[in-house]
């Protein structure tokens, strides 16, 4: 039997007992190849939606949540993408050198726009030697809406 036969055949049996089935997806784009993957196999009826509470509304379900392992509770089963296709296998991340970071900031000009993993999109106003734990380090200043300033270390 297939995998996605398999993990349809278990979540209408979930739902056979009244619960909704909600699938745990890592990322919008995991979501949406798992929709199609099951509809593929037969489970047509499947949305993307973006709360739990949405998700409680419906039968069966897709929703954007990086889980390890699925659960049930008497009022929702929750199913993880790693309970239907295994351990998540993520590569080994390749770190920028610092020397090729610090050539790329000496490329900046004060205003232009540079987008932090965590911030969002800022301008740079330009660089600043901080003297932090004792010891100076080379910061990007960065400026955000509404006046807020952060302090990028460049060797981050």
């Amino acid at each position: 039997i297939n995998v996605f036969e398999a993990a349809i055949a278990h979540a209408k049996r979930l739902q056979s007992d009244g619960r909704p089935v909600v699938f745990a997806a890592w990322s919008v784009g995991s979501a949406d190849r798992l929709i199609n993957v099951m509809a593929d196999h037969g489970l047509t009826d499947l949305a993307l939606v973006h709360s739990l509470d949405a998700a409680k509304k419906t039968d069966f379900t897709v929703v954007e949540i990086p889980l390890e392992s699925g659960f049930e509770t008497p009022d929702v089963a929750l199913i993880s993408e790693a309970d239907i296709l295994g351990d998540r296998l993520a590569g080994p991340r390749r770190k920028r050198k610092t020397a090729n970071f610090i050539s790329d900031a000496a490329a900046l000009n004060p205003g232009d726009l540079i987008v932090h993993i965590d911030h969002g999109v800022g301008r740079y106003v330009g660089l600043k030697t901080l003297d932090l734990t004792g010891a100076p380090h080379d910061c990007l200043h960065l400026e955000y809406a509404g006046g807020d300033t952060i302090f990028l270390p460049v060797e981050n």
